[in-house]
């Protein structure tokens, strides 16, 4: 089965088959529309003959040798076509022959891989190895030969894999320290050997993003729940960290290595009780600005999580964060003084002390918070926190008559605008 692109500038791609006998594997495209324009350039496009395509007119229709009634009119754009590849696809084995024409203009290529198995990955032409910049793996297997030969990728800034299974079959490989790759994303992979795969993550020095996502008990590739002393973790430059895993067990708690220069952090579902304690209270990440939890459980246990955190700017918790048996002020240290500029509090009733707390937070700028205890009147709430430029409130129906008593209406959510003449507000109001 033979498949012949052609890719534009602006995206579209016009594909075509030729097949001489009943392939082992389906057609892949049987029909194709795209367009062809020249621009003053004698070599965008290839085909049979010696003729350019300088030398044609604007409008063809290019012929080849499958029967028309598989294929589409080849209909005009004001794109110009800026490659030609043909791509041959092999039972029992995967290979790509490329013919392509204005290397120049190749710039910022992307490879996506989806449902193979890679023992190998070589590239001759320097001018494509040297413009791939993003690679991503999709529910296919590979070996540790493959994962040595995307480290030599000199322009590579970013990879995924994304439910994939990689084998290191016992292999020793020699891994190349790899500056370039910036940004690493490991959706519920599995791997054979814990060891090596944390192996491969620290030759990538300058690793800034990580985003590891693991929903299925079955797979392994949690670098951030090996428990071994052979090998540590070394994260030295990440600035961006997103972290999730749904199902939780002893074993599977996060244990962070050191990360001196982590900017952000984004923690997902299903923390119990005691996990933000066990993670900020017993480690120290000083350079940390942003803080994000996705359903986080917060008890009595996590008293002081963030009493260290002086210099946190942003603190939210979203999703179905709860707390139970602690307040939220009590999650830090009352004798600091904290930089928190914007605070997100969905689930997580402020009590007196909370305001009490809040109040001395003089550089908070945004708060949103669902609802407010009973003991605390909204009026007296707002104007404790008159220097807060903005606070949303979603629940309001207990305090409706109070509102309406100071400001004539009855808002089921507010957007408080504070200045210090005149307290305005925004509000939906109960038609």
């Amino acid at each position: 089965e033979a498949v012949n692109y052609i890719v534009g500038k602006d995206g579209h791609i016009a594909i075509f088959y030729n097949s001489d006998a009943s392939p082992l594997v389906p057609n892949i495209f049987s029909r194709y529309i795209d367009e062809i324009y020249e621009e003053n350039k004698s070599n965008i496009f290839v085909r049979t003959g010696e003729v350019s395509c300088y030398d044609q007119d604007k409008k063809f229709f290019v012929q080849f040798y499958q029967e028309r009634s598989k294929l589409e009119n080849f209909t005009i754009t004001k794109s110009s076509i800026q490659t030609y590849i043909y791509t041959e696809l092999i039972n029992a084995f995967l290979s790509f022959i490329f013919y392509i024409i204005n290397f120049s203009e190749l710039k910022n290529i992307k490879i996506h891989l989806s449902n193979t198995c890679i023992k190998d990955f070589n590239i001759r032409e320097s001018e494509l190895l040297n413009n791939i910049t993003k690679m991503t793996i999709v529910d296919s297997t590979f070996d540790a030969i493959f994962l040595s030969k995307i480290l030599m990728f000199p322009s590579l800034k970013e990879v995924s894999f994304n439910d994939c299974c990689v084998k290191f079959l016992k292999n020793e490989v020699d891994f190349n320290v790899n500056k370039k790759i910036e940004k690493l994303y490991l959706v519920n992979s599995s791997v054979d050997d814990q060891y090596h795969y944390v192996k491969f993550i620290n030759h990538i020095l300058n690793l800034k993003i990580l985003d590891i996502n693991i929903y299925s008990s079955s797979r392994n590739s949690n670098i951030f729940s090996i428990k071994t002393d052979t090998i540590n973790i070394k994260l030295f430059h990440l600035r961006s960290l997103k972290y999730s895993a749904t199902s939780f067990s002893d074993y599977a708690e996060p244990i962070f290595p050191k990360l001196p220069y982590i900017l952000q952090i984004e923690l997902g579902s299903n923390f119990p009780k005691g996990t933000l304690h066990r993670i900020f209270y017993q480690n120290y990440f000083g350079s940390l600005k942003r803080l994000k939890f996705d359903g986080a459980h917060l008890g009595k246990e996590d008293e002081f999580a963030f009493g260290n955190y002086i210099n946190l700017l942003s603190l939210c918790f979203s999703g179905y964060s709860k707390c139970s048996e602690i307040k939220f002020s009590e999650l830090f240290d009352s004798n600091n003084i904290y930089s928190l500029q914007e605070l997100k509090l969905p689930d997580i009733e402020i009590t007196c002390l909370d305001l009490q707390f809040l109040s001395k937070i003089n550089c908070l700028k945004k708060i949103y918070i669902y609802s407010l205890a009973s003991q605390v009147h909204i009026i007296n709430f707002l104007k404790l926190l008159l220097f807060v430029q903005e606070i949303q409130i979603k629940k309001l129906s207990v305090y409706g008559n109070e509102i309406y008593e100071q400001f004539g209406t009855k808002p089921v959510y507010l957007i408080w605008m504070n200045n210090y003449e005149n307290l305005k507000y925004l509000s939906r109001c109960v038609e």
